[in-house]
């Protein structure tokens, strides 16, 4: 199949990344995670303990795969003490054409250090800021960015933000504050 979806996910972190791995070597192109809960107990998710599964990840995700789409929805975040700039830097270093986090809480997102090869980001219904991608030249391959409901507040800001992402045709950021 080219297609899967996975609803009602409610996994330790560690496993919830372990089945990402298994199904980025495989044929799917398209996964979509709806109603995704990450959570685990605390003495097992340091960030000593979770760095080598990350650093597998890191290796994973920047390597040519099928995955064309990753989208995921409604995601709840249980574990409340590990270093959240380590999985903003997974997702931002994915070598796929698309991505959508939505409805995640999610308070930030990181430029990508190289180049990148998205196309559609949509991380609409999130708490994302005016400082969202502010200096970042490497989306210059992105057409379609979709940042409704978040907190954006400066026109300016949001200006200066797109100004370098030359291939940019949509832009959507109805519905903030």
């Amino acid at each position: 199949t080219t297609a899967l979806t996975l609803d009602a996910v409610d996994l330790q972190w560690a496993i919830i990344l372990q089945i990402f791995m298994l199904i980025w070597y495989s044929p799917v192109e398209n996964l979509t995670v709806r109603n995704l809960t990450f959570r685990g107990p605390l003495d097992e998710l340091t960030e000593y303990a979770f760095l080598p599964l990350l650093s597998s990840v890191e290796q994973l995700i920047s390597l040519d795969s099928s995955m064309k789409a990753l989208t995921l929805e409604h995601v709840r975040n249980k574990v409340y003490y590990f270093n959240q700039e380590i999985l903003y830097r997974q997702f931002s270093e994915m070598n796929i054409a698309n991505l959508t986090i939505n409805d995640a809480y999610m308070p930030h997102m990181l430029c990508p250090n190289r180049t990148s090869s998205f196309q559609y980001l949509n991380f609409s219904h999130n708490a994302l800021t005016d400082e969202l991608f502010q200096n970042c030249g490497t989306l210059m391959d992105l057409k379609l960015l979709i940042l409704q409901k978040n907190k954006f507040e400066s026109l300016r800001k949001v200006s200066i933000m797109t100004s370098r992402m030359k291939s940019l045709k949509y832009l959507d950021m109805s519905n903030n504050l």
